[in-house]
């Protein structure tokens, strides 16, 4: 039974994040100053960037004189406000600032000054390197609701922060590369997302990729620590699925599967070490792998260990050992293992 079932899903329904039904302009439409509801929506906005903006801010004691600070890193004083701390050149203090300054939809049109100073404010916080500032801008520009729909300029600053590490502006612009049908589009920034560290987008990729190569994605997110993404690469390694058979890489897989609590891959893990089935074989570490599946209830793994100890296989021939396992398997239900048990 193959846990993760191979799939074509359609492009129109491929979701691309929790979040993507729903406005960016929507979210800010529903900020009205009177209404608690809409305070707290735009709390959880401003609070996603002055998370970024606060996790860099040094400690209120100045440093040293002679210290200097790290590339990178920003340095405010305890009572700066993001707007001076933004003027000097913090580029994520700038996103904060225009999210402090941005008015809510409604607004929009009789606060132009405003609206100004908020997208030079996300501009330049983008061109200073904070990817956040270009998402926030790119999708504004996206929708057009608050600024004048601008697609070009928005996929631009969307671009930006996805190339500088922003995982939700690559999906964003996978989603606009799947709405305008952009197949090849789609599975790059999804790719890139990918490779940014989201498992979902690593799976979406393996299976949009129409290259012989998409197995490579399904590693990808069994490094990122997705079991069923491990289990499916071993199993295509092994069987040959769309790529040629590799055993060394199908035991790998299965041995990543079963530290992420897959009791059935550390059995086909331990299976293939005895064998030698494409690789050399190696019974103490065969014995190893039988002892974690039987530690996961494998019934039969607790049975082969027994049989291992029995015959000294791999590991110190011992008695004992050999009855204890055969008791494990017996008490599972294994009959074959009663007599060896000793029952």
């Amino acid at each position: 039974m193959r846990v993760f079932p191979h799939r074509v899903i359609k492009q129109n329904t491929i979701l691309l994040g929790q979040n993507s039904k729903i406005s960016y302009t929507q979210t800010l439409t529903a900020m009205t100053s009177l209404q608690i509801k809409s305070a707290l929506l735009f709390s959880l906005m401003l609070s996603a960037a002055a998370l970024s903006y606060a996790a860099h801010a040094a400690p209120a004691a100045a440093p040293a004189a002679s210290a200097e600070p790290a590339s990178g890193t920003m340095v405010m004083t305890a009572r700066e406000t993001p707007e001076a701390a933004c003027a000097r050149g913090e580029a994520a203090a700038c996103t904060v600032a225009a999210l402090r300054v941005l008015p809510s939809v409604d607004k929009a049109r009789s606060e132009q000054k405003a609206v100004g100073e908020a997208r030079a404010l996300f501009e330049k916080g983008c061109r200073g390197g904070d990817p956040e500032s270009c998402r926030h801008l790119g999708l504004l520009l996206a929708e057009g609701r608050i600024y004048s729909a601008d697609l070009p300029a928005a996929k631009e600053l969307l671009s930006r922060g996805c190339t500088i590490g922003d995982d939700r502006s690559c999906r964003e612009m996978a989603r606009i590369a799947n709405d305008a049908g952009e197949h090849e589009a789609l599975v790059s920034w999804l790719g890139k997302s990918c490779m940014l560290g989201n498992e979902t987008s690593c799976m979406r990729t393996a299976t949009l990729d129409r290259s012989d190569d998409r197995v490579r994605w399904v590693e990808e997110a069994c490094r990122l620590g997705r079991m069923d993404a491990c289990l499916d690469a071993a199993e295509r390694r092994q069987n040959g699925n769309g790529v040629p058979v590799d055993m060394k890489l199908a035991l790998q897989n299965y041995q990543a599967a079963c530290r992420l609590s897959n009791a059935p891959s550390c059995f086909r893990a331990a299976k293939i070490l005895r064998s030698g089935d494409g690789v050399k074989a190696d019974p103490k570490a065969a014995a190893v792998w039988y002892d974690k599946a039987c530690q996961m209830r494998q019934t039969r793994a607790c049975a082969i260990l027994g049989d291992l100890y029995l015959s000294g296989e791999g590991v110190d021939k011992d008695d004992v050992r050999a009855r204890f396992y055969h008791n494990i398997a017996c008490s599972s239900g294994l009959r074959s293992s009663c007599p060896k048990a000793g029952r």
